[in-house]
């Protein structure tokens, strides 16, 4: 693939091309559904953080349980964010890209102009994050209104409010029409935004939902190999994390 900006697109065949010229040896090895793939552990949020035992079934399952409620385009690039040992990511940014098709992005720091940077260079449609990540985002898209004019301020926050009387009483949001700028740093291919990890601020839910961008929610916990629940904001309760 050509090269984007600072990145550069590495494509499958590649990666095995690489791996042939190394000269490294490998062992092929037979294994079955129920063979132990990784030893993931827990955050530790209810009790002392213990190691959950991972099979090629349950991430083949979690990753067609995944493309059932939220199809994975050809054309999909995410930004992985998180670190890998996490489980959920693992999952949602490693594995799913590889068993359902897509780009992955990565990035070298976690400043969120960095983060915004990344996803536009690469016209990223996929984030996966915890609230803070995104409280982050949010933080550095309002500290450039600020740089704006008195004028200009002022008829943004009033826009943002006429957005969400719009979207309460019809159900749908001018967001992408009103905050073109916003859905421009973010990208402008956005499609999915994943809130998991924590519960995220219903103000700041709605405000998300305000603006047009696509948000879902969820719940991640090891035991069920990543994703055990989820949700498209808008459509269950701001304070929801979805359904099973």
């Amino acid at each position: 693939e050509e090269p984007r900006g600072q990145g550069r697109l590495v494509g499958h065949e590649e990666l095995q091309e690489r791996g042939v010229k190394s000269g490294r040896t490998y062992q092929e090895v037979d294994v079955s559904p129920d063979d132990l793939v990784v030893i993931a552990a827990t955050s530790g949020t209810t009790d002392q953080p213990r190691g959950v035992r991972i099979t090629h079934a349950n991430l083949v399952a979690e990753l067609t349980a995944l493309e059932t409620v939220d199809p994975h385009a050809p054309d999909d690039c995410l930004i992985s964010l998180m670190p890998m040992n996490q489980l959920h990511e693992l999952v949602l940014g490693f594995l799913r890209p590889f068993f359902a098709g897509g780009t992955v992005g990565y990035i070298h720091e976690l400043a969120p102009s960095g983060v915004l940077e990344v996803m536009q260079e690469f016209a990223v449609t996929r984030i996966v994050g915890v609230p803070l990540l995104f409280t982050l985002l949010a933080d550095e898209l309002t500290e450039r209104v600020g740089k704006l004019s008195g004028v200009a301020q002022s008829l943004f926050w009033k826009s943002l409010d006429m957005a969400r009387s719009v979207r309460l009483i019809t159900g749908r949001s001018p967001g992408k029409l009103l905050f073109r700028d916003i859905h421009a740093a973010f990208g402008g291919r956005l499609r999915r935004a994943v809130v998991t990890g924590a519960p995220m601020p219903p103000e700041m839910v709605e405000r998300m939902l305000d603006a047009g961008l696509p948000l879902d929610l969820g719940y991640a916990v090891t035991e069920a190999t990543s994703m055990a629940t989820f949700g498209r904001a808008g459509v269950i309760p701001s304070r929801s994390v979805g359904r099973a």
